[in-house]
């Protein structure tokens, strides 16, 4: 008996001295990495459990700081998962359950809304990213970077990745994933002209309200008030002859078919879609739902 109770009070000082070592391990991870490795098991039922998650973490900043950094660790997350799952069905499917782990990122500031900061769904930017052949091109330019999302299948190593974001928070994160990172102004020339293999991108939609009126752009001789469009016709320029380029640009939200048929021959859409299909050779168009975008803020 006396055996016995000295064997089992070496088991609890083992159990206790292992616990000790795991909640030291834990202490020196950071907040990001910790969110992630959350993201990676249970996930985050609401954004006020995934806050107060970050606060325990030794986060301190605000709601809209912590909606940034629990969008980063979803990245990171998400490049986790397209690294260890070569086939794209599976890793698709991995990146469709990583997303229902995420809370609804609601938090805007008024930067956020100017820039109309809604990122890409990371199940959405692995399908774009598959598309615009990203991962096999030598050189890739992103003109609304983000947090990365679009680039979850890139790889700073091998290749010569270019993300421009305007926003200098994001813009340090995306640096310290190992993108060369610029904070120009989209709406003009960031990258040299065909210049790059692979270009992709989903901008901000629509108007942008600027002394009261809508703000315009002048792109080759034509004048537009959807920043969308500016961005991506600025950001085809840098495309090679070669290239391939994947865009998700404003759509038209309507009830019937007749509704959106309208919408698309208004005279905005209209014009620039004429100018799009008779300057590159557009492979596919299709409508993706809005409602996709719901956990990003949308």
């Amino acid at each position: 008996d006396v055996e016995a109770l000295t064997a089992n009070e070496k088991i609890d000082q083992l159990e206790t001295e292992m616990e000790a070592v795991e909640g030291a391990t834990e202490a020196t991870k950071d907040p990001l990495t910790l969110i992630k490795e959350q993201l990676q098991g249970d996930g985050f039922a609401t954004i006020v459990e995934a806050r107060s998650f970050a606060k325990k973490a030794g986060f301190e900043g605000d709601t809209k700081a912590v909606d940034e950094l629990i969008e980063r660790a979803t990245v990171a997350a998400a490049r986790d998962i397209v690294a260890a799952y070569p086939e794209p069905k599976e890793a698709y499917k991995e990146l469709v359950a990583l997303y229902g782990r995420q809370p609804r990122l609601g938090s805007r500031t008024s930067e956020s809304v100017s820039n109309q900061a809604y990122s890409t769904p990371v199940p959405l930017a692995y399908v774009a990213s598959k598309l615009a052949g990203v991962a096999q091109a030598e050189t890739v330019y992103e003109p609304t970077a983000g947090n990365g999302a679009l680039l979850i299948e890139a790889d700073p190593e091998t290749q010569a990745i270019a993300a421009n974001e305007l926003d200098k928070g994001r813009a340090a994160a995306l640096k310290k994933q190992g993108f060369t990172t610029t904070t120009k102004d989209a709406t003009e020339a960031v990258m040299a002209a065909k210049s790059m293999d692979s270009v992709i991108a989903n901008p901000p939609f629509g108007a942008v309200r600027e002394g009261g009126e809508s703000k315009s752009w002048l792109i080759d001789g034509w004048r537009t008030t959807a920043i969308d469009h500016a961005i991506a016709l600025k950001a085809l320029d840098s495309l090679k002859d070669d290239g391939n380029a994947v865009l998700l640009l404003g759509g038209v939200k309507a009830d019937t078919v007749e509704e959106k048929r309208k919408g698309y021959r208004a005279q905005a859409k209209r014009e620039f879609y004429w100018r799009l299909y008779n300057t590159y050779n557009v492979v596919d168009h299709f409508t993706i739902s809005g409602d996709l975008y719901e956990k990003q803020g949308a």
